[in-house]
C-alpha cells in the first residue's frame, strides 16, 4: 500500500518523524521509498533514520509497507466514538478522556447514588429475601427518604456530567473546522483547522444571515486595534452559500485581514451552529461561540455579541501596548470629529460642550438609551453629568483623561437616520484602563451632524478581567458591577 506523507514533524540530526495522511499506526514493515534509496524503518523505533542529503525531500516521498495485517488505525484513534453509559450517549475517545481526567471521582458519587437509590427503593423486597423480619414503619420511611435523597442526587450528578461532557464535545467538535487566512508576511492565502491555533489566537465565530453577519462586521470593525492587542479572530459564517462579495461590507480593506479570517467547509461550519441552535426557538437572527487560546467556550448566545464586553471580560490584551494615535485611513471623518469633541468635554470637565453633542429629535426631545433606561427601571444607581464632571478638576472624575485609538464605522442607514458607532482606549486620571464605545446618529441629507446617543465604557487592559460596566447617555452615568450569584 502507497499514500502520501502528511507532515513532517521535524529533524533531530538526521533523524525525521513524519505521519502519514490516512495512517496513525506505524508497521514494523514500513519503509520510506524514495527513487534511489528505501530506508527502512526499525521494528523497535519509532522513528525513520534519513540520510541528511535526503531529509528535505521527504515531504516529497512515498510511504510503502505490507498492511495485510495492520490492525485497524481507527482502534487506536482518540476520535473514535465510544457508548458512555452513565450519561447514555456516544461521544468521542477524547472527550471522555479529558471528563476523566478532571472529574475521577464524579463517576463514583453517580454509581454510589444510583445503587443506594435501588437498594432503598426495594428494601422490603430484599428483606423477604434474605429471611429478616419484617422492617417497621419508621425503617421503611427512612429508607424511601433516602431513596428520594440518592435519586435527586443520581439525577443532579448525571445532568452535571452529561452537561459537560456535551461541553468538550463542542469544543473538540468546533476545533476539528477549518479556517482560512491571509499571511501578513508573504500575503500567501493559507488553511488551518481551529484547533493549530490553540495557543495562538483566540476566535469568536459568529454565525446567521447574510444581513446580520454585515451589520456585525461594521460594529466589530470599530474594534480592530482590540482584536490585534488581543490576538482574536472573527470568523464569519453566512447560513447560506453566496459569494463573500454580497455579505463582506464595502469598506472593509486588506489592513482588515488580521483579525477577520474566513470559515472553509461552510456547510460543516453551519451543520456545526445548526446543531447548537436545534435546542433554541428564538426570532434572533444569529448567533455567536467566543473560543480561548485552549480551546475552550468562554462565551455564547443567540444574536449579536457585545464586543466591548466580551474584550474586557474575556479577552484582555497579552502583552502591554500602545493603540494608534489617529484614526485609521477608512475610518468617517465627521464620526472622528465629533467623537474628539466629546473626550474633548470629558477631559477637560466642560460640561457645555457634552450638552451640545447629545441628539434630540425634531420636537427637540433627546433620546434615552434604552439599557440605561432598563438599568435605573431594576434599581440602578443615575449620577447626573454635573456629578460625573464635578464642579472643579479635583471634584471631577474624569478630568485630565487621555485618550488614544480611535475609530469608527457607519454601520446602518434606517427610516432616515444614519447609525454610526466609535471607539477609543481610554486612561483615567487614577489610572485606570478603559474600552470606550459611543453610538451616534444624525438625519440624512442634513446638516445638523452626528450627535451623541450613547457612551459604555469597560475596563481593559493586561490581566485585567472587566468586572463592570459603565453606561451613560444624557441624563448620566450609571455602574453595573458583576457579581457571583
Amino acid at each position: 500500500e502507497s499514500f502520501r506523507i502528511k507532515m513532517v514533524y521535524g529533524y533531530v540530526g538526521n533523524i525525521v518523524l513524519i505521519k502519514s495522511r490516512t495512517h496513525s499506526h506505524f508497521h514494523s514493515d514500513f519503509r520510506i521509498q524514495t527513487k534511489s534509496n528505501v530506508i527502512s524503518k526499525p521494528s523497535s523505533s519509532q522513528y525513520f533514520r534519513v540520510p541528511a542529503s535526503l531529509s528535505h525531500k521527504t515531504s516529497r516521498v512515498h510511504c510503502n509497507f505490507d498492511s495485510s495485517d495492520s490492525p485497524d488505525p481507527q482502534e487506536y484513534s482518540v476520535r473514535r466514538v465510544q457508548f458512555d453509559l452513565l450519561s447514555f450517549k456516544y461521544f468521542s475517545r477524547e472527550t471522555l478522556t479529558q471528563y476523566s481526567n478532571t472529574n475521577q471521582s464524579e463517576p463514583l458519587r453517580i454509581m454510589i447514588s444510583f445503587f443506594t437509590s435501588i437498594i432503598t427503593l426495594f428494601i422490603q423486597p430484599l428483606s423477604d429475601a434474605l429471611g429478616s423480619s419484617d422492617l417497621n414503619s419508621i425503617t421503611l420511611t427512612s429508607s424511601y427518604a433516602l431513596c428520594a435523597v440518592s435519586t435527586a442526587v443520581f439525577i443532579r450528578e448525571r445532568g452535571r456530567r452529561s452537561s459537560q461532557l456535551n461541553r468538550i464535545d463542542r469544543e473538540y467538535r468546533f476545533g476539528d473546522l477549518l479556517v482560512s487566512f491571509t499571511d501578513p508576511l508573504t500575503a500567501v492565502r493559507k488553511r488551518k483547522v481551529v484547533r493549530s491555533l490553540r495557543n495562538i489566537k483566540r476566535i469568536v465565530a459568529i454565525y446567521g444571515d447574510d444581513g446580520f453577519i454585515t451589520s456585525e462586521l461594521k460594529r466589530a470593525k470599530i474594534y480592530r486595534n482590540y482584536f490585534v492587542a488581543s490576538d482574536v479572530i472573527v470568523v464569519p459564517i453566512v447560513s447560506k452559500l453566496m459569494n463573500k462579495n454580497e455579505w463582506i461590507p464595502s469598506d472593509f480593506s486588506s489592513s482588515d485581514n488580521v483579525w477577520l479570517y474566513e470559515s472553509v467547509a461552510m456547510q460543516e461550519w453551519k451543520s456545526y451552529f445548526d446543531s447548537l441552535l436545534s435546542a433554541f426557538s428564538s426570532d434572533e437572527r444569529g448567533a455567536y461561540v467566543a473560543i480561548n487560546s485552549r480551546g475552550r467556550s468562554v462565551a455564547s448566545g443567540i444574536g449579536a455579541p457585545r464586543w466591548d464586553a466580551l474584550l474586557g471580560a474575556r479577552f484582555s490584551p497579552r502583552n502591554e501596548w500602545v493603540p494608534r494615535e489617529s484614526p485609521f485611513p477608512n475610518a468617517d471623518e465627521e464620526v472622528a470629529q465629533v467623537q474628539k469633541q466629546f473626550y474633548v468635554a470629558l477631559s477637560t470637565a466642560d460640561i457645555s460642550i457634552l450638552d451640545s453633542l447629545w441628539y434630540s429629535d425634531s420636537s427637540g426631545e433627546r433620546e434615552c438609551d434604552k439599557e440605561v433606561t432598563a438599568a435605573v427601571e431594576s434599581g440602578g444607581r443615575l449620577d447626573t453629568w454635573n456629578v460625573v464632571l464635578g464642579e472643579s478638576p479635583k471634584t471631577s472624575t474624569t478630568f485630565g483623561m487621555s485618550v488614544r485609538g480611535f475609530d469608527n464605522s457607519i454601520i446602518s442607514e434606517e427610516d432616515g437616520y444614519l447609525m454610526a458607532m466609535s471607539s477609543a482606549f481610554e486612561k483615567a486620571p487614577e489610572g485606570g484602563e478603559f474600552l470606550g464605545t459611543q453610538t451616534w446618529k444624525r438625519r440624512v441629507n442634513s446638516d445638523s451632524g452626528w450627535k451623541l446617543v450613547s457612551h459604555r465604557a469597560v475596563p481593559f487592559g493586561v490581566n485585567i478581567s472587566a468586572g463592570a460596566l459603565l453606561l451613560s447617555d444624557f441624563r448620566g452615568c450609571l455602574a453595573l458591577v458583576r457579581t457571583r450569584e
